[in-house]
């Protein structure tokens, strides 16, 4: 039986979501010992398709994407989301003090990303 050569991280993706969809793919350790989330790969790739699909829908494919979120598992959603749409991702860690706004205005108007994504609480924040 000849194996399949994975490509890219997409293809890596799409593989595991269909084998192994309730294997763990990702666990976030609030503080560094106790699992606070985590994503089986279904869940993973269900989730990831969702932003890819938003973002296919606002014609952004070959566009860069601000991704402003904290180290946490939708970061990797949004990351994987924009790589299935064909958007370019640029991560920025979100400003925790308003000074910190202007790095991450700088950072958009340098990278011309034409959107953000971003959590609520990081919304609120900017």
């Amino acid at each position: 039986m000849p194996q399949t050569r994975i490509q890219n991280w997409v293809e890596l993706l799409e593989m595991h979501a269909q084998t192994r969809p309730d294997a763990l793919s990702f666990a976030y350790l609030q503080d560094g010992l106790a699992v606070s989330s985590e994503r089986n790969f279904g869940q993973l790739y269900l989730r990831a398709k969702a932003i890819a699909a938003e973002l296919q829908a606002r014609n952004l494919a070959g566009e860069r994407a601000l991704l402003l979120f904290p180290n946490d598992l939708n970061y990797i959603e949004a990351f994987l989301g924009c790589l299935l749409a064909g958007v370019v991702a640029v991560p920025v860690y979100p400003p925790q003090m308003s000074r910190q706004v202007g790095r991450m205005m700088s950072i958009l108007q340098d990278s011309g990303a034409r959107v953000m994504l971003a959590s609520r609480m990081v919304l609120s924040m900017i």
